[in-house]
């Protein structure tokens, strides 16, 4: 049964969820502007994984995602 459960929250709930908002906003601001923010979804699911979950996070892990973001930060910085 669990097995099941999973397979479903994965299925309906983050493939679903995560891309359907993507392909939402991707009907609402320019692909170019769009396409950027699908480089938070690791970065997201790490920080998921470390409040969530309790994971342990490195310090190059953070560091990586720190850079990850000031790029998502400084491409749309420059579209305006």
């Amino acid at each position: 049964m669990l097995l099941i459960f999973s397979i479903v929250f994965l299925g309906a709930l983050v493939t679903l969820g995560a891309f359907g908002l993507y392909n939402w906003g991707m009907s609402h601001i320019p692909a170019s502007r769009a396409s950027v923010f699908i480089n938070l979804v690791p970065v997201t699911a790490v920080a998921v994984g470390w409040m969530v979950m309790g994971e342990s996070l490195s310090g190059l892990q953070c560091v990586a995602a720190a850079t990850v973001i000031l790029g998502v930060g400084i491409s749309q910085k420059g579209a305006r």
